[in-house]
């Protein structure tokens, strides 16, 4: 019989094809390739359309519970129904409605009558998995299903449980989150950045914490070239916009560029993909500075057309917040598989443009400072003229291809049955 191991991720596919689903992806394909089955554990379809069309092409078993998210069985998905139920929770304190959002739908799970139900005892399970992008069921139900079934479980953090992190945090949340990480066999965080604080905050042995980077996946079809590939200069933005994370800096610096070299107006071309209101004030402001003709806004994208964009564009265009500095998106190492120029926006001493940097494509400015974004857009648009950009660490790159996921893993299991 087969190894396996269970993996626990509550809104599995529930967002489409964003980070936690491309990562469960690649994290199931790496155990696959180990010669493992893998098992799913996720909450009832909030989108049976959306998941179900994405769930068919994953390979392993998938466990759905009968409760959507962390709300009472009877709510179902009514959004006001669930906007009641949070203001009622809210009433008894806001570390009281945290909690509930949290952990509420593992708190409801039997244990038991799950692994009794499926089989699970005897279904060969080495290794439990749990996965969190900002609540602690996925951990919570892993710790619980470890104790019963008498097998290590691995905790992978991909930002902080809300009410854990630096700027929110929650009594109850905090001793629960701190009473997960002494349970549990390892964890897997995907920055640096994120691993030195549970090391400091959390007293947790180097040993435990193990970095594992987010993955981008190969693709052949997808062109790879630092070559000028069209008669326009071509920028690519695609993700959400929302908040802090804005591109007016980035048109105002594009502006000031333009002032000094007015030709960039004639070939730059914005190509822009993703939801959030940042992009309505985004082409409001172009307008303002009579930009609105290099701008092309293409809504909300697919996985694959998202990808297509980047791969048809010259330079790419990511913005992180300062406030997200604990995290390194996902969409980082996909972008660096195109092997094109990368302005980023962000902290310049962030892990994030590090990354960017070490990778031979980055061209980091502050999210909000438009003088030195001006110049970023200059000295590319000078490449441009010349026809190329820049040469790409194509080592350093090809380090977080999925395909080398699979080795990583496998030494982190070994580590695993060594601290075990």
């Amino acid at each position: 019989m087969k190894k396996t191991v269970v993996i626990c991720l509550p809104n599995a596919f529930k967002f489409g094809w964003l980070g936690s689903t491309n990562r469960l992806f690649s994290i199931t394909s790496a155990f696959n390739k180990l010669d493992y089955e893998v098992i799913l554990i996720a909450q009832k379809y909030e989108n049976i359309v959306l998941q179900r069309s994405i769930e068919s092409s994953y390979k392993g078993k998938i466990i759905r519970s009968n409760s959507f998210d962390n709300y009472p069985l009877y709510i179902g998905n009514c959004k006001i129904i669930r906007k009641l139920t949070r203001g009622i929770w809210k009433l008894f304190g806001s570390s009281y409605a945290l909690y509930q959002l949290s952990l509420s739908w593992s708190e409801k799970i039997d244990v038991n009558k799950l692994i009794a139900k499926h089989d699970l005892k005897n279904s060969n399970i080495q290794l439990v998995w749990g996965m969190t992008g900002g609540l602690l069921d996925g951990l919570n139900l892993a710790d619980k299903l470890a104790k019963d079934l008498e097998v290590p479980w691995v905790m992978e953090l991909h930002d902080p449980p809300i009410g854990a992190d630096i700027k929110c945090k929650s009594a109850d949340i905090v001793n629960e989150f701190s009473r997960l990480i002494q349970s549990s066999n390892l964890i897997v965080p995907t920055s640096d950045t994120y691993r030195s604080l549970l090391v400091n905050m959390y007293k947790v042995k180097a040993e435990k914490c193990i970095t594992m980077f987010l993955t981008y996946k190969e693709d052949a079809s997808f062109t790879e070239s630092n070559v000028r590939i069209n008669t326009s200069w071509n920028i690519g933005y695609a993700g959400s916009l929302n908040g802090s994370r804005n591109l007016s800096a980035f048109i105002m610096g594009l502006a000031a560029a333009i002032s000094i070299r007015p030709k960039i107006k004639d070939c730059v071309r914005v190509k822009l993909a993703g939801i959030g209101e940042g992009f309505d004030d985004a082409l409001l402001l172009s307008k303002k500075y009579q930009l609105e003709n290099c701008f092309d806004y293409q809504g909300l994208l697919t996985g694959s057309q998202a990808n297509n964009l980047m791969a048809e564009c010259d330079t790419l265009l990511i913005v992180q917040p300062s406030d997200n500095d604990l995290e390194i998106p996902g969409k980082v190492f996909q972008m660096m598989s195109f092997k094109k120029s990368i302005i980023g926006l962000m902290d310049p001493n962030s892990e994030t443009a590090s990354i960017i940097n070490k990778s031979g494509l980055g061209h980091v400015s502050s999210i909000s400072d438009v003088q030195e974004i001006k110049k970023v857009i200059l000295q590319l648009y000078g490449k441009y003229l010349e026809g190329s950009f820049n040469l790409p660490n194509a080592d350093f790159i090809e380090s977080f291809a999925e395909s080398k996921l699979s080795n990583e893993l496998s030494k982190l299991l070994s580590d695993l049955i060594i601290t075990s």
